[in-house]
């Protein structure tokens, strides 16, 4: 037998918000992508230049120009003009948002981490 306030939440009905939905999948589909995380990972520590991410990432030019232009529409990143020896540059820029994203996923990796017992990606002996 439900008591009161049981029967109280079983008749709230459920809703969706799909237009939350949609975005959070769109969002998935954008960082599932190869090297969408990576770029994000690295914009984290400091504002970085077309050159220096392809480096990094060994990513072809193609590819990198689609996932940055990706992450700027998404929202993830900015991207930043500045003047570098008298030369017009620009720069891509970590958003607060891109952070948070970036936090869940650094935060999620400590946990796996810690339950499957490495330090560094070595394996600990427990």
């Amino acid at each position: 037998m439900l008591t009161k306030r049981q029967q109280q939440i079983i008749k709230v009905p459920i809703t969706y918000h799909f237009e939350l939905y949609q975005t959070t999948r769109e969002v998935g589909n954008i960082i599932s992508k190869e090297k969408s995380i990576d770029l994000l990972y690295y914009c984290s520590y400091e504002p970085m230049r077309y050159k220096k991410l392809q480096e990094l990432t060994k990513c072809k030019d193609n590819t990198l120009t689609r996932r940055l232009h990706t992450l700027v529409n998404c929202g993830l990143l900015n991207r930043m003009d500045v003047r570098i020896n008298n030369k017009k540059t620009h720069e891509y820029v970590i958003t607060d948002l891109g952070q948070e994203l970036i936090k869940f996923f650094r935060n999620y990796e400590l946990r796996r981490n810690k339950t499957l017992g490495r330090v560094n990606g070595e394996e600990i002996k427990i």
